[in-house]
């Protein structure tokens, strides 16, 4: 006997974006058909669900129901700018959508506003299979909002980078970008971070467990293959971009990590593969942020 397996029905993810609002603005009163979520990024708000009213500060995350009378007051002293996604949940689904209507205070290095960057940009550049993702980042939202848990925080995953590793970094992508297409030595590394190389090595094995100029090679290939995706650079160019000499040199080292070429990474994420790195990169991503910054 087969079973059938009965694939669930998606939502339909029709609206988003940004929208500000000028000092003393009303809206409303409205009512709305749809399912939206809104974030507050920017101004106080009073916002009024069915009668009765609800303080939204910057920072604020709350839930619309459909069939609800809705007003808004913005901030009569500033702009307001709000986060939204409009979407519809077909009848199958809906009891999953069911919630009291609350007002959340989103904590600091919360879950919620990278969904929210992520599902407005799936909803901006459509890439392939946007509409399943949307669908997934939703559910996932809507699961957070019933629950209250929005916390990222986990003891030794929010630790900043250390300023002396920020300083070897930042020596290291100066020096590319003034044509020094080497990687530098550990003296030059040490002396911008004001350490000895002694010191600098272990500040990286016991933070991220691998060597100061292997982190760095491993961040210009990571750096390398976000370029791949993101632009339609020729290969040569994005070689030269990361700090490598030329092609071969940056392809080599590409391949040590993603075991297949750039062209070949490249075609692969066109078609929605994503080939898994070396677990050595995993560990010092996190260094990204310092690396590119200013």
């Amino acid at each position: 006997m087969t079973r059938k397996i009965l694939s669930r029905a998606p939502l339909e993810v029709f609206g988003g974006g940004m929208a500000i609002y000028p000092p003393g603005s009303v809206l409303g009163p409205l009512r709305y058909s749809d399912y939206e979520f809104v974030w507050i990024v920017e101004g106080h708000v009073q916002w009024t669900c069915n009668g009765r009213e609800y303080a939204a500060p910057p920072g604020s995350f709350f839930f619309m129901p459909p069939r609800s009378d809705e007003m808004f007051v913005w901030d009569p002293r500033k702009q307001s700018r709000h986060a939204f996604v409009c979407f519809r949940v077909p009848r199958s689904r809906q009891t999953d959508f069911e919630a009291p209507v609350q007002v959340y205070a989103l904590p600091e290095g919360d879950v919620v506003r990278p969904l929210f960057r992520h599902l407005l940009w799936l909803m901006a550049d459509h890439p392939p299979g946007w509409e399943r993702a949307a669908d997934a980042a939703i559910t996932q939202m809507m699961a957070l909002y019933k629950s209250g848990l929005f916390s990222t925080r986990h003891e030794g995953l929010d630790q900043n980078i250390p300023a002396p590793v920020v300083r070897a970094l930042h020596k290291a992508r100066d020096m590319w970008a003034r044509g020094n297409l080497h990687l530098p030595t550990m003296q030059q590394l040490a002396a911008a971070a004001g350490l000895s190389p002694s010191q600098l090595y272990r500040q990286f094995m016991k933070t991220y467990g691998v060597a100061p100029l292997t982190a760095i090679r491993l961040l210009r290939l990571d750096h390398g293959a976000t370029l791949l995706t993101t632009t339609g650079e020729p290969v040569k160019q994005i070689a030269l971009r990361t700090g490598f000499e030329n092609q071969f040199h940056f392809s080599k080292a590409f391949r040590q990590v993603y075991e297949c070429s750039p062209r070949e990474f490249r075609g692969m994420h066109a078609r929605g593969r994503s080939p898994r790195p070396m677990p050595a990169l995993s560990m010092v991503r996190q260094l990204k942020t310092g690396m590119w910054s200013q």
